[in-house]
């Protein structure tokens, strides 16, 4: 049989049109997007413009909003937890500024789901595996001081009681949920480690948390220049 036969014997590769953006987590996706819509008005973006830092790859302009965060949820695979502690913490935010506005949704939640990665797990991706889970989208540098400026805006009150997360996941599936969501017990409790590797084509690399917050409580509270544009007043 010559390589031309055994090429035309493998099985066709699926239409793209059978692609999922979504990777299964459409309702969670579209819920967490809604809520963060809602929550905050971006200012919308120009024409071509991007959200990388200068001399960083990036698309021509972002994705959707729930395309992105079902991405995440996807490459991540925590417990819900995360992301509706992620939605907590940007409540949390608007209640202390009720007049903040952010220029960027997916900054925001991907700064908050962070540091909700970080307070419920014991051990999490290091930063280089972050900016995978982002799509290259920022730059380790904002991702940094895209983390150490949202907990300067919380004023570092980032403990959130179960109790407290449980009404507001029950709250947040009622306002913004698309379908019915199943309610499912985590898979881990609080403040845990996550046991179970992703099962994704590529592996992101995991250690002992070092939360990169730890040092940043002195720093001034005048916003780096990328991250003014981060939540504005």
């Amino acid at each position: 049989m010559s390589v031309g036969q055994k090429t035309a014997s493998r099985p066709l590769l699926k239409n793209t049109q059978d692609f999922d953006p979504y990777y299964g987590q459409k309702n969670l996706a579209e819920t967490c997007a809604a809520c963060v819509s809602t929550l905050f008005s971006p200012a919308p973006l120009a024409a071509g413009s991007t959200v990388a830092a200068p001399g960083e790859k990036a698309a021509a302009s972002p994705m959707q909003l729930s395309h992105f965060v079902a991405y995440i949820l996807h490459r991540t695979r925590l417990p819900t937890s995360v992301p509706f502690t992620a939605l907590y913490y940007l409540q949390q935010l608007k209640t202390l500024h009720p007049l903040a506005t952010g220029s960027s949704c997916h900054r925001l939640f991907f700064a908050a789901y962070m540091i909700a990665a970080k307070f419920h797990c014991d051990d999490t991706y290091t930063l280089e595996s972050w900016g995978i889970v982002s799509r290259a989208m920022f730059s380790h540098k904002e991702i940094n001081q895209m983390e150490r400026e949202l907990c300067r805006y919380l004023n570092w009150g980032l403990n959130v009681e179960p109790d407290a997360l449980a009404q507001f996941e029950a709250k947040v599936l009622k306002e913004h949920s698309p379908a019915k969501i199943v309610k499912k017990q985590s898979s881990l409790p609080l403040r845990t480690s996550r046991t179970s590797p992703t099962t994704d084509r590529f592996h992101l690399d995991r250690r002992r948390k070092t939360v990169s917050t730890t040092n940043c409580q002195n720093v001034t509270d005048t916003p780096d220049p990328i991250c003014r544009s981060f939540v504005t007043f």
